[in-house]
């Protein structure tokens, strides 16, 4: 192991400045006649016609398509650039291993013309973070120059999703005219909240959620000013990485400036503006027509559910938080062809309340613009012209509308990522029913990672996110092939795990023991999704005290919502958490024994080579526990699911899944009816083994089936006679205070009187 190297300062030298040159309009009136806000309101009435900036027509692409898309490619390069400059030279390892970074050039009023590889759905949300400098008057103070630099990393005012995230601003001029911003951001290694990491999973509040800075002028002359670093300093466990980062992010705007001011000095001022409102307009009207060309008329509707397990966990700091919630997570999908326009309705949503799993819309525009993307996004610029083909209803007060400024939005991600499962199985089902199999896939997945603070014997302390479960996902099962392991990132389609070296070179005292595909870790189905995959590590005698914490989302937590699924395949299984107490992984590392594997490592906790004193399972979020050196901790995360009924898989692709070691033997039989042996050989002796089996397996299934009318006639009782869970009865109890339309539905479903509808 590397020396340990010492993450809780960066003393940074403050630059030496020389008197700056005042450029650029000064006062209200940045954009000639027009304040910041007033352009924006401006841009706003323009679109309401339907059209991005009121452009019926798109001349410049129309009188020379060449010149045009020339222009697109070089501002487009511009981002790119910088995007891959800045990985490289970036400190933090998720943006440089993993690539969990974006650039983008925006418009003045925040709207991304150009956008790079990378977590490209926040583009969406930059534009939440200019108005909010415009309707505070930034024109006039602090005011917006050449070189200045704002920063922010507040969802209730900047539009990132959670605090972990951070945008940086750069205003861009040409000869003295404010014309667009530079923008990038990055997912940090550590926030500063109640709990070490990027995420606070138990933050009932936005007081605990970490470090909060609303939009906020840092610098001038592409220089920060000394005070961030020190708020860095003071307010997170990892202040060189956050003092690095904000580093990157600047360097990587200034690229995206110098190279669009060449751009523009090669087709002009006018030729920018127009081609930049073009753009956008473009990337619309593809996606309207992907809208006709790819979907049918009608609605949809999908519904998950999350479990907030705060129940005994901060009872005694945070009173309004003692209790769980169970999440209604609803999407209804309406699609109008004729128009090319999607509509989602989140009437029946769950209000905002006191804990981490709500947010602002920030995180819905971020996932949105995924959706699309993954979609019906085909053959388009990514840029914001993509938001405007979907317009939504969220609810004020609803889970990510909250109705004050005060809601956390610690680990938004864990619901919404369930919400837009819901929201991508309409379009994908919308998407099957015109006939574009190959188009549609399974939305269910989840995501983990493990975040927390290492305390070394050495008196060196951070904190830290371990985001290389972040890096890579497996794909879905689609109605025609099986889900891929590790395949992508539906968040990030360009990134990678990183390299364990890397991993534990930055976080000294954490030993890799496995990183490896998990055997049958996934969704079954006709068709499978992709393995997800289980990391083991091992706490170092270099360690004094370390806390760990594992975040995540997926459909459900303790169990997954199928709702998402349109092809009647298993979910998505959940994430995990194991940890083994007091075991002799480091005597057995001293010996120079290393498991080679997952495999191998299951084996000596089944032989007694490996001993411990106690396991742990933990299959919610979980937001701190303390681990010694000799601990184990497994994590378990990024499956997806499966498509089509399990019983209609080929046998002979049962056989080579436990032939290759994807399943084992006893999920071939018990979940799709074929009695192979470990060896996996598909014999004609085996197809008619495999017929009996499944023969058996449905009348198995049809013996313990009920018909609907009888399910129904079952579960009204327990509705009438309030005989439900708790936190059931609560989420019942919320949604019909809270949504009208849920009530109503809710009743007539039921067929509530209404003394019965009131005490429901």
């Amino acid at each position: 192991m590397p020396a340990p190297v010492s993450l809780r300062r960066a003393h940074v030298r403050a630059p030496i400045r020389t008197p700056r040159k005042v450029t650029g309009l000064a006062g209200d009136k940045l954009l000639g006649q027009r304040t910041l806000l007033e352009q924006i309101e401006y841009t706003d009435e323009l679109t309401s016609s339907g059209y991005y900036y009121g452009l019926r027509s798109l001349p410049r692409k129309e009188q020379d398509p060449i010149t045009y898309e020339r222009f697109y490619d070089a501002v487009h390069s511009a981002v790119m650039g910088a995007r891959e400059t800045s990985k490289n030279v970036a400190a933090s390892p998720g943006a440089r291993e993993l690539g969990e970074l974006l650039f983008a050039l925006l418009t003045p009023e925040g709207h991304a013309v150009a956008v790079s590889s990378g977590l490209v759905g926040h583009q969406g949300a930059f534009r939440i973070a200019i108005r909010y400098m415009a309707e505070n008057g930034y024109d006039r103070n602090p005011q917006i120059r050449p070189g200045d630099i704002f920063t922010a990393c507040d969802p209730a005012t900047t539009g990132t999703p959670h605090p972990g995230d951070v945008y940086t601003f750069v205003p861009l001029f040409y000869k003295d005219e404010f014309i667009g911003w530079a923008a990038g951001m990055n997912h940090t290694m550590e926030a500063g909240g109640a709990v070490p990491g990027a995420w606070p999973p138990w933050s009932p509040n936005t007081f605990t959620d970490g470090y909060l800075l609303p939009p906020t002028k840092v610098g001038e002359d592409y220089e920060d000013y000394t005070w961030l670093y020190k708020h860095f300093e003071r307010r997170t466990r990892a202040p060189m990485f956050n003092i690095l980062d904000q580093k990157m992010r600047v360097a990587g705007c200034r690229m995206v400036v110098d190279s669009v001011t060449e751009a523009i000095d090669k087709f002009g001022l006018d030729y920018f503006k127009d081609a930049t409102r073009e753009i956008i307009e473009e990337t619309r009207r593809i996606c309207s027509d992907n809208v006709k060309l790819l979907t049918v008329p009608g609605r949809s509707r999908f519904v998950a559910f999350r479990t907030v397990p705060y129940a005994g966990v901060v009872d005694g700091v945070w009173p309004q938080s003692a209790k769980n919630w169970l999440l209604h997570l609803h999407s209804e999908v309406q699609i109008d062809t004729r128009e090319g326009q999607v509509h989602v309705n989140w009437d029946k949503i769950s209000p905002a309340n006191w804990h981490a799993q709500g947010g602002y819309k920030g995180i819905i525009e971020s996932n949105l613009w995924l959706n699309v993307m993954d979609t019906i996004g085909l053959g388009l610029k990514p840029n914001s012209g993509m938001n405007l083909a979907v317009t939504y209803d969220m609810p004020e007060g609803g889970l990510f509308n909250p109705p004050n400024d005060r809601h956390s939005a610690g680990n938004p991600w864990a619901s919404s990522v369930a919400l837009f499962n819901c929201f991508g199985g309409g379009l994908e089902v919308s998407k099957r029913a015109r006939g574009f199999v190959e188009e549609a896939w399974n939305s269910d997945l989840c995501w983990t990672g493990i975040q927390g603070e290492i305390t070394l014997k050495n008196g060196f302390s951070f904190g830290f996110c371990q985001m290389d479960l972040l890096g890579a996902s497996a794909t879905p099962a689609r109605p025609y092939m099986d889900g891929e392991p590790l395949g992508t990132a539906w968040w990030n389609p360009s990134s990678d795990t990183g390299s364990v070296e890397e991993w534990e070179y930055v976080l000294p005292g954490i030993y890799y023991l496995s990183k490896n595909v998990l055997p049958s870790y996934c969704g079954h189905g006709r068709f499978r999704g992709g393995l997800g995959m289980q990391l083991a590590f091992a706490v170092s005698d270099e360690v004094q005290e370390a806390i760990i914490g594992k975040i995540g989302a997926s459909t459900g937590n303790y169990f997954t919502g199928q709702a998402s699924i349109p092809g009647g395949g298993y979910p998505a299984p959940t994430s995990t958490l194991i940890v083994y107490r007091q075991t002799n992984i480091l005597e057995l590392l001293r010996q120079g024994e290393y498991p080679g594997g997952m495999a191998e490592l299951a084996e000596w906790i089944e032989s007694g080579k490996l001993t411990y004193t106690d396991r742990e399972l933990h299959k919610e979020e979980v937001g701190a526990l303390f681990v010694k050196p000799g601990d184990i901790y497994i994590v378990a995360g990024n499956a997806t699911g499966g498509w089509g009924d399990p019983l209609h898989r080929a046998v002979d692709a049962v056989a080579l899944d436990v032939k290759e070691g994807f399943i084992p033997a006893s999920v071939a039989d018990r979940v799709y009816g074929v009695p192979v042996d470990e060896t996996g050989s598909a014999t004609e002796s085996l197809e008619a083994a495999a017929e009996a089996r499944r023969a058996e397996i449905r009348r198995d299934r049809e013996a313990s089936s009920v018909s609907f009318e009888e399910f129904w006639r079952t579960e009204r009782e327990v509705v009438r006679s309030g005989e439900l869970p708790q936190f059931l009865t609560d989420a019942y109890a919320e949604l019909n205070g809270f949504s009208p339309s849920f009530r109503e539905e809710f009743a007539r479903f039921w067929q509530l009187d209404a003394e019965e509808e009131a005490q429901s």
